[in-house]
Parts: structure tokens; C-alpha cells; sequence
């Protein structure tokens, strides 16, 4: 009886220690779905707003963001302190191009994926998904970041060649994680669906709207 009982609680055990990673990344993805509120929240972030971010026009012109305020501080060197002047101008185009543009007709392409699973990365109901991905992820964001001090000094210093490196780090790990996250969105559509549907049906209701309309 003693035997079985030991056998018992060993089995308990290697249970709970399969299970705990997972509830781990359920604790984490918590703490993240909290930060992703205050950062939606910060840029105001709605709904409609994360489905207008989703437009391919809106991540295709923030990507070049960093080089484009790399060549603002730059500027300096030509026109002085008026550099402010094209460096608020990045700045103001980084808190409007979330809802710069309409929400897509269809969310089936790669921008559009890149965009709603960053805000589904957050999700605690999609952890199980994230735990697959979350060791590439957090090393290409690594990455990403390592390319951050690299365009500060090169722009600051105006060393050239180091702010092209920092600006080429930064820019391959920033789209390499955007891949990274269509994959975990793509995976995401495929085992739960219902995290995807309000999105999608949102888009399918948009552009009947616009169909409407332009008839």
C-alpha cells in the first residue's frame, strides 16, 4: 500500500511539473496582457484603432520609422536646430499612424497577421499557442533591441557606419520578429479559431459596409 502510494504522489509530481511552464506562461502572458493594456491604452488603442493598425499601408510606412528619425537627428548638420522640426514631425506621425488608415477589407496578408498577433501575443487564452514560440520570439526582440543604442550613438556621434549597422539590426530583427508572430497568429487561426473570429468578422462587416456604400 506504501508502494502505491509513493507511486502515486511520483505521479502527482511529474504531473504538476508538466503542467507548471504552462501556467508560468499563463502568469506571464497576464503580466504582458496588462503592459499591452497600458500601451494600447497610451496610444489609444481600440478596437477600431488595432483593426486600422492592421491596415498593410500602416505597417509599411511605420517600419522606416527608426531610419527616418535617425536622419532628422541627423539633419542637424545642415539645419542646425530647426532638425526639431522633422524629428516632431516622425514623432507625430508615430502617434497617428495606428489610425492613419481604414481598418483592411481582408485580413489575409502579412501585415494584417503581424499586427493582430502582437495584440493576441498578450492573450491569456492564447498562452498555450505563445509557449511554442516564445523562446524565438524573446530572442529575435533581443535582437531588435541590441539595434536601439547602435542608431542613438551613430545619430548622436554621427558616425555613419554605426548607425547603418544599428539601423540593420534593428530593422532584420524587427521584421524577423513580425514573421515570428504571423507564424504564432497563423497557429493561433488554426487551433482557436474563436480568438481570431471578432477580428475577422469585424473586417467582413467593414467591407460589406464600404460595398454598400460605393453601390
Amino acid at each position: 500500500m506504501g508502494r502505491t502510494d509513493g507511486l502515486g504522489a511520483m505521479a502527482v509530481t511529474a504531473l504538476h511539473q508538466r503542467t507548471l511552464p504552462l501556467d508560468r506562461m499563463k502568469e506571464r502572458c497576464a503580466d504582458m496582457a496588462s503592459i499591452a493594456a497600458k500601451t494600447a491604452k497610451a496610444f489609444r488603442l481600440t478596437d477600431e484603432a488595432w483593426l486600422r493598425h492592421a491596415n498593410p499601408w500602416s505597417v509599411c510606412t511605420r517600419i522606416p520609422i527608426p531610419p527616418a528619425f535617425a536622419l532628422a537627428v541627423w539633419s542637424r548638420t545642415w539645419i542646425g536646430r530647426w532638425w526639431l522640426i522633422p524629428a516632431g514631425a516622425v514623432g507625430l506621425w508615430t502617434w497617428v499612424n495606428p489610425r492613419a488608415f481604414p481598418p483592411p477589407r481582408s485580413l489575409d496578408n502579412w501585415a494584417s497577421k503581424a499586427v493582430l498577433g502582437e495584440r493576441l501575443w498578450s492573450d491569456p487564452e492564447a498562452a498555450s499557442v505563445a509557449r511554442r514560440h516564445q523562446r524565438a520570439v524573446r530572442m529575435l526582440t533581443v535582437v531588435n533591441a541590441l539595434g536601439l543604442p547602435l542608431i542613438v550613438w551613430g545619430s548622436c556621434a554621427l558616425k555613419g557606419r554605426v548607425l547603418v549597422t544599428g539601423l540593420v539590426v534593428q530593422g532584420l530583427g524587427k521584421l524577423w520578429t513580425l514573421d515570428r508572430i504571423v507564424w504564432f497568429y497563423e497557429d493561433v487561426a488554426r487551433e482557436r479559431p474563436d480568438l481570431t473570429a471578432r477580428d475577422r468578422d469585424a473586417s467582413s462587416n467593414r467591407a460589406a459596409r464600404a460595398e454598400e456604400e460605393s453601390a
